[in-house]
């Protein structure tokens, strides 16, 4: 009998193939936790995001040409069946990333974690009171059969606690924040952003991310006061809405639409940055959100799930209603005008992200929950 000696990360979609914070999450785990430091890792994935590296392999998720009904995942497992370099009976622990429309999906992870007796672990990504399991059977077996579960936020941690009856822990999903070493000047010069003041917004231009608060609060400012700022919004990301956004709101020359950013280089955007705001529906834990945070930024977000467990209204930064873009103007102004008010709530984001978060923590504890052990 093999040596079940593997730990897998089931990463089936990931950065760049898709933009999303999961996406993000598990591209930025993987380039870590792929390397000599951590042998008996290995990665699979429709998508190959490291062409060099000899432990990441690709899988296929349309064999059956549909993805309905849990054929995606299960087209994922039998290409592994399939393939001369994978071997299921190595396979000790198998990471599996959550996200609310992942029902379907659930019966071949159960299937076949039997078939070929490996453990597996639950990371919820999304979800909430408000995300119906189309079959709650099947989710409630998966996580019973988990090893272990962590979600990245309370709310989807209560919510999912209640649904399953299984304990499930806080996993936020952390990357490695960094500086830049670029200056502002350098900074606006490589991305033309021709803006003394500039508002940030960084993530996928979708509904959800409801982005049209954002712009509609923007164009709510009055001519003067930013021309007398030489005040600028800058959109970072790209999106399903973003050409409608674009053809709505590009004629304003004050809002800059900048399209898909690489992941290594938003950090340079958050140097420039005077505000940052995410409008979203609601969010797990937004990595956006804990960037901005962690280089200073005086943050804005919706009153939602997800954002208003990280920011504290009026202590590191401020909380607007949901889809209230007149409130959100309002707010801009107030820290836009009050730069002194802006530094402080910035720094008191900065000190709240050193005080909760650290990047060497959660590696250890994604490591325990992999139940990996270095030989």
């Amino acid at each position: 009998m093999s040596k079940r000696d593997q730990t897998v990360l089931l990463f089936k979609s990931i950065y760049p193939q898709q933009t999303g914070g999961m996406e993000v999450y598990n591209y930025n785990l993987s380039k870590h936790l792929l390397t000599d430091e951590y042998p008996g890792i290995i990665m699979l994935s429709t998508y190959l995001p490291f062409v060099d590296n000899k432990r990441v392999f690709r899988v296929r998720s349309r064999i059956f040409g549909l993805t309905r009904w849990g054929l995606s995942m299960l087209s994922v497992f039998v290409s592994c069946i399939f393939s001369r370099h994978i071997q299921m009976s190595r396979w000790k622990t198998v990471m599996i990333p959550h996200t609310s429309n992942f029902d379907d999906n659930a019966w071949p992870v159960i299937l076949f974690s039997k078939l070929f007796g490996f453990n597996y672990t639950v990371h919820c990504h999304s979800g909430g009171k408000d995300r119906v399991w189309k079959s709650p059977r099947q989710q409630i077996r998966l996580f019973k059969g988990a090893s272990r579960i962590a979600a990245v936020s309370s709310q989807i941690i209560e919510d999912y606690q209640e649904r399953s009856g299984c304990r499930i822990d806080y996993w936020p999903p952390l990357v490695k924040c960094e500086k830049t070493d670029l200056t502002k000047e350098e900074i606006k010069k490589k991305y033309r952003i021709s803006f003394d003041k500039v508002i940030l917004y960084v993530g996928s231009i979708k509904q959800l991310k409801s982005p049209c608060t954002l712009l509609k609060a923007f164009e709510s400012l009055p001519d003067a006061f930013c021309e007398e700022l030489n005040l600028g919004l800058v959109m970072a990301g790209d999106g399903d809405m973003r050409r409608e956004m674009e053809e709505k709101y590009g004629a304003n020359s004050r809002i800059m639409f900048m399209g898909w950013v690489r992941n290594e280089d938003v950090k340079e955007l958050y140097a420039v940055a005077d505000l940052y705001v995410i409008s979203s529906w609601y969010e797990g834990t937004p990595l956006s959100l804990l960037e901005a945070m962690f280089n200073g930024v005086c943050c804005l977000g919706s009153d939602v799930e997800g954002i208003n467990a990280v920011i504290k209204d009026g202590i590191n930064g401020y909380l607007f209603p949901k889809e209230d873009s007149d409130t959100l103007c309002g707010l801009i102004q107030k820290c836009i005008s009050d730069e002194q008010n802006a530094k402080e709530i910035g720094a008191a984001a900065k000190c709240y992200y050193n005080q909760n978060y650290s990047y060497d923590k959660h590696l250890c504890q994604v490591l325990q929950y992999l139940d990996y052990k270095q030989s």
